[in-house]
């Protein structure tokens, strides 16, 4: 479930989202990444306990061309 999206500047945005993950397997996972040069490219946080998650990530809503090797927008 999304919580919270918003788009904080003309190329970045930020989610939070919470849910509970019924048929869980994992007791205890935390990931933190930070990604570049690709789709959405930004920093992404994961924290789960016993099947519910919080999420959170920053990042660039922009798209990575590999051919032009820069950022690009897609309209649609």
């Amino acid at each position: 479930m999304m919580l919270y999206g918003k788009k904080v500047s003309k190329n970045k945005a930020i989610e939070l989202q919470t849910d509970y993950i019924k048929d869980w397997r994992t007791w205890f996972r935390i990931e933190i990444s930070i990604t570049n040069r690709c789709d959405h490219a930004g920093v992404h946080f994961w924290f789960e306990l016993m099947g519910a998650y919080i999420a959170f990530t920053f990042y660039d809503s922009r798209h990575w061309n590999e051919e032009n090797n820069r950022y690009e927008v897609y309209d649609g």
